[in-house]
């Protein structure tokens, strides 16, 4: 009597793990993305902007501990309505980024863009579902935006970097051949005062050496 209880829990948990897992995900990925576009993308430094990410990945950490421990059906509902939030500020803010010419700003806009208009049919269930159910059934889409994000995310971040690297690499070359052109330059310059040197010493030793015979003939 006692085994069966033991032997249906073990199931129930694991279903459980799989129907937090994609939310927990997707937060975890919001938060990401609140610190990328905060300071990576420079959102931060647009008029207006500062406050706002750090302030949704603050929201979104509060949120990823309902969605671990608490609730799911009632963290599930909020989170449906604060992604939602999330994305469409996300999305005004990439408009702002991509008009003051922010690089990438138009590709993860497009992202953005496409899941706004996700969620806003999500929120919108068929008549009689309610907004709880429309939040559990829509696991599979937040595996699919966090895929797409994640991926477009990384993306940006590794073209960045390797633009970072041949801008490094370049500006090393570049001082590097300035560097030697200021020492050929210094060498010559050296040279050439060496030269002017020994030729006014060749020159007061032949001006002496002739004051010196005209002063012989002269006494």
């Amino acid at each position: 009597d006692h085994d069966q209880p033991r032997a249906t829990r073990g199931p129930d948990r694991g279903g459980e793990l799989a129907l937090r897992t994609p939310f927990v995900v997707g937060q975890a990925l919001v938060i990401f993305s609140a610190a990328f576009l905060h300071t990576f993308l420079g959102i931060k430094d647009l008029a207006g902007w500062r406050h706002v990410f750090p302030g949704a990945a603050a929201v979104s950490t509060l949120l990823l501990g309902g969605l671990m421990w608490g609730d799911l059906r009632t963290y599930a509902e909020i989170n449906l309505m604060a992604v939602a939030l999330y994305i469409s500020l996300g999305t005004i803010a990439l408009l702002s980024a991509w008009h003051h010419g922010r690089p990438y700003a138009g590709l993860i806009l497009m992202v953005f863009t496409g899941q706004a208009l996700t969620y806003a049919w999500r929120l919108l269930p068929p008549l009689g579902e309610s907004l709880g159910a429309a939040a559990h059934s829509s696991a599979s889409g937040e595996i699919i935006y966090t895929a797409a994000m994640g991926a477009v995310l990384m993306f940006v971040v590794i073209r960045h970097s390797l633009a970072d690297l041949r801008r490094t690499a370049a500006e090393r070359d570049r001082r590097a051949r300035a560097g030697e052109a200021e020492k050929r330059r210094l060498e010559l310059a050296v040279r050439e005062r060496t030269q002017a040197l020994q030729d006014a010493l060749i020159a007061s030793n032949e001006a002496s050496r002739a004051k010196t015979e005209f002063l012989g003939q002269v006494s």
